[in-house]
């Protein structure tokens, strides 16, 4: 998996919706966030690099998505904001998979190559069955 690749799709995607990224080395505690009004979505690139393609999807979805203020990543929540942002981020993550051409045994190895949240698996696994002839071996 190419993890600059995907981040760099990720990116520009955002441009695309005339999004701008700070990407930044900030402090551990720093979370990752989108300001939608002001059009940013600041990472914090002292993470493991291979979290940013799906964390940058992720608030890339709040901008999408509509939400208002500013809105952290916060993979654990139950929030419905949240799990559409990580819902937008998954189908972007199957995106940049088929234009790869990678392809996965099941949606727990996709998830795990994203660094998807082990509370969105659900999201995975209904995208899995939709799009299964596209990247899946077997299911």
């Amino acid at each position: 998996m190419d993890y600059d690749l995907a981040l760099r799709k990720v990116l520009n995607k955002g441009f695309s919706y005339g999004v701008g990224f700070i990407l930044e080395s900030l402090r551990a505690d720093f979370v990752s966030r989108c300001i939608p009004s002001q059009r940013k979505i600041i990472l914090n690139t002292n993470t493991d690099p291979n979290k940013l393609p799906f964390i940058a999807g992720h608030e890339l979805g709040h901008y999408v998505n509509g939400d208002d203020g500013i809105c952290y990543y916060t993979p654990s929540s139950t929030l419905q904001a949240e799990a559409q942002a990580d819902k937008y981020s998954v189908n972007l993550m199957y995106e940049i998979a088929e234009e790869q051409e990678i392809y996965f045994s099941n949606s727990i190895e996709f998830a795990n190559a994203f660094s998807i949240p082990s509370n969105r698996l659900e999201t995975v696994n209904e995208l899995a069955h939709k799009h299964k002839s596209i990247f899946y071996i077997d299911l």
